[in-house]
């Protein structure tokens, strides 16, 4: 959509970048860093210490050992635009089987907002064949197992606190509204999730020829 607000001076875009098979696909989500201009540039390349193992516990349980997390990002926003990098090291999933590369598992974030287009849906890569039993949802079992994954990054990020003794906030944003932009950014926290049971894609449509692309 053309004429989008920018993302609030506040916010935090933390990019989980994985490879997989040759594809290198990836997950983004928002974080609201409060006091963020009063930080220095090294306290907030330093928060990508404690958010490499949340984002191992939201994908290492729930995924095949076929994906691995190459790199983690961290992008500022307003007038002070950086972005931090990091090399984890080397983690796979647990699982031993995988489903089709284009195949993945989907974590609906839980807000305050309402309305249609407000809600936040992760479509995390590496899907195991242990998720389903029909190729079109996915089990009781693996249901929970991926609420626990969700919960567990969630309570990891926000447990991350500043030198000035404030915590971080996962959550989204809300930039247009009825198909129209909307006049700034709206910062919305998660406060719980829940897996989708229907089986996800990572891309809405698979190529020709087998040629897959993200």
């Amino acid at each position: 959509m053309i004429g989008l607000p920018p993302p609030p001076a506040d916010v935090l875009r933390f990019t989980l970048g994985f490879e997989l098979l040759g594809e290198e696909p990836t997950c983004s989500f928002w974080i609201r860093c409060p006091r963020i201009a009063e930080l220095e540039d090294s306290e907030l390349a330093s928060f990508l210490g404690p958010l490499e193992p949340a984002a191992k516990s939201l994908y290492v349980d729930v995924t095949h050992h076929n994906l691995h997390l190459a790199v983690l990002r961290l992008a500022t926003f307003g007038p002070r635009r950086l972005t931090f990098l990091s090399s984890p090291l080397d983690s796979f999933g647990v699982f031993e089987f995988a489903a089709p590369d284009n195949v993945a598992v989907c974590l609906h974030w839980l807000t305050a907002a309402e309305g249609s287009g407000r809600d936040a849906i992760t479509h995390l890569p590496g899907a195991p064949t242990a998720m389903t039993g029909n190729q079109r949802s996915i089990t009781s079992a693996f249901f929970g197992q991926l609420r626990s994954a969700g919960e567990s990054f969630l309570s990891d990020v926000n447990a991350i606190t500043t030198s000035l003794g404030d915590h971080l906030q996962l959550g989204t944003l809300h930039r247009s509204e009825a198909g129209a932009p909307l006049p700034a950014s709206l910062f919305e926290p998660f406060h719980g999730v829940l897996p989708t049971q229907i089986v996800g894609t990572l891309r809405r449509r698979i190529p020709r020829r087998g040629l897959v692309r993200t």
